[in-house]
């Protein structure tokens, strides 16, 4: 029986599913519950078999949607039964608001707040309530209707127990409610973090895309210009290293370099490295000076010229590229700056080979 209800429960994906069976299994623990406190309080067959058709109609209910896989099915058997047939009978059988059945009674419109259709939802705590209020209408009009109880005793001792009971299932159900929103919450965000980090990464090399590059020039480096500068450059002759050595080994280039690039910036700093697009990379930089932070632009430039190709030794990849400040001395604005790189990759490509440039505000416009 363990085993199959492990089954079962592997099976579910979802939280209402997972929620369903849930409160299935402690339906069923507090109407055995009710069955032997009934029993022993000696109210009468018929109470007792009433709770035992509680337990029933759990498993009814059980069996349907595990057949069907429909919850509102399941929910929608409990809370007919509970609200119209085992819960105004039991009130009556119990002794009415001196024993623990109100206690029964709000079950239906809770069960009513698992309903995930808007509509069933609404319509089935109505439906609940409406009922509820009828039951203590009628007792209130019909007091000869409720049987009186065995004794004080008996009183304090079902409404102490049905307390203790009602109290642990409303506990666990609640918990583990509140623990499934919370673990698929962090699973979502996660996915939704994962996928935020997907659409501003470049698929081959891992790098900073073009969408990020110009989004973290607006967000970021602008309220710091004074300290940070643009690099962008071309691997030069890439079109021809394609055409002799294939497109696999002109990914495994861009690769190469994207990887050189990364492990010489600094992230911790704000400095990013960005594949701009096809064999364009751009990097921001963040220096004391203009020079000290050129000087590591063009140490980039160097160990890229240095990088051996173990499939084609005698192969010598460069890069060229332009450096400028994004500091205050520079008159593009922060609308401009989208621009300002499209023309400053546009000015590099006319610079020559295997050279870093420093440009000016002036050069790329």
């Amino acid at each position: 029986m363990l085993g199959f209800a492990r089954r079962i429960w592997a099976k579910q994906e979802t939280l209402e599913q997972r929620l369903f069976w849930m409160i299935l299994a402690i339906s069923l623990f507090l109407a055995f519950g009710c069955v032997v406190i009934t029993a022993a309080e000696q109210v009468g067959v018929f109470a007792v078999v009433m709770c035992a058709m509680i337990f029933v109609a759990c498993v009814v209910s059980g069996i349907l949607v595990h057949v069907t896989s429909r919850i509102s099915l399941g929910f929608f058997i409990l809370i007919v039964f509970l609200s119209c047939v085992s819960s105004p009978l039991l009130f009556f059988l119990c002794g009415g608001i001196k024993s623990a059945m109100p206690y029964f009674l709000l079950s239906g419109p809770f069960l009513c707040g698992f309903i995930t259709n808007r509509r069933a939802k609404v319509a089935g705590v109505i439906f609940t309530l409406f009922m509820g209020v009828l039951v203590f209408v009628v007792a209130w009009v019909k007091p000869e209707w409720v049987v009186e109880p065995a004794s004080d005793s008996i009183v304090i001792l079902d409404i102490m127990l049905n307390y203790v009971l009602f109290g642990a299932a409303l506990f666990g159900i609640c918990s583990y409610a509140v623990n499934a929103y919370m673990a698929e919450k962090s699973q979502k965000d996660k996915l939704m973090k994962k996928l935020e980090e997907l659409s501003r990464q470049d698929d081959l090399t891992g790098l900073y895309n073009r969408r990020y590059f110009i989004q973290y020039l607006e967000d970021v480096v602008w309220y710091n210009r004074e300290s940070f500068y643009i690099v962008m450059f071309d691997i030069d002759g890439f079109n021809q290293i394609n055409e002799t050595y294939g497109k696999v080994f002109g990914d495994s280039v861009i690769c190469a370099v994207g990887r050189l690039v990364r492990t010489s910036l600094n992230e911790d700093v704000g400095e990013r490295a960005i594949r701009f697009s096809g064999e364009t990379f751009a990097c921001v930089l963040r220096g004391d000076s203009e020079i000290s932070a050129y000087t590591r632009a063009d140490q980039i430039r160097e160990k890229v010229s240095n990088l051996q190709w173990q499939e084609y030794p005698m192969l010598h990849v460069t890069v060229s590229g332009g450096f400028i400040s994004c500091g205050v001395g520079n008159s593009f604005d922060r609308r401009a700056i989208s621009r300002v790189v499209d023309n400053l990759l546009y000015t590099v490509r006319l610079k020559g080979v295997n050279q870093l440039k420093i440009l000016t505000s002036r050069d790329v416009y």
